[in-house]
């Protein structure tokens, strides 16, 4: 439809998304169902790029990869979702890898978390500020006035600081 865009691969949604005033093929004029949720698709045009995951503190990053099968994006995000629960975890997130057709794929990468009010494993206090709960916005117990914060170091940009012996002999002189 779109020869210019070069679509490499079809993306199913992960949500459906409600559709206001759905008449379907109704001619008649009047709708049956004027609410109707529908899981969009969206066309990805160029090179195959996996989706970047973001692992939360306390979840793991894992992959599968069967070079022998190529399956449906809908496949592969239930092997994942099998692999989570059979460890006792829930699915964060996953993306896909090796695409092989149109919406089928060699491999799945994924996350997978704790599920809500696990124990951290590491054996810290309930109340220490370096555990991490999950899902985020969730609170540690005994925190409820605590702001959380993460501290992370300054950058710091070396590209424009003068070398230590150049500020000294300038000192000399």
């Amino acid at each position: 439809m779109y020869p210019e865009l070069q679509i490499a691969r079809v993306e199913q949604a992960t949500q459906a998304i409600p559709m206001e005033r759905w008449c379907g093929g109704s001619r008649s004029g009047s709708c049956a169902h004027p609410h109707h949720q529908v899981v969009p698709f969206r066309c990805l045009p160029g090179e195959f790029v996996s989706e970047a995951l973001l692992v939360p503190e306390g979840c793991r990053f894992l992959h599968q990869e069967r070079m022998d099968q190529c399956e449906s994006s809908t496949r592969r995000h239930q092997e994942a979702q099998e692999a989570c629960s059979s460890q006792g975890l829930i699915l964060h997130g996953s993306g896909m890898l090796l695409p092989c057709g149109s919406d089928r794929f060699r491999g799945v990468e994924y996350v997978c978390c704790p599920p809500p009010g696990t124990p951290d494993p590491s054996g810290t206090a309930v109340g220490d500020p370096s555990t991490r709960s999950w899902p985020p916005g969730s609170r540690v117990e005994g925190a409820e006035d605590e702001e959380e914060e993460e501290s992370f170091p300054q950058p710091v940009d070396d590209y424009f600081v003068e070398p230590p012996q150049a500020e000294e002999e300038e000192e000399t002189v």
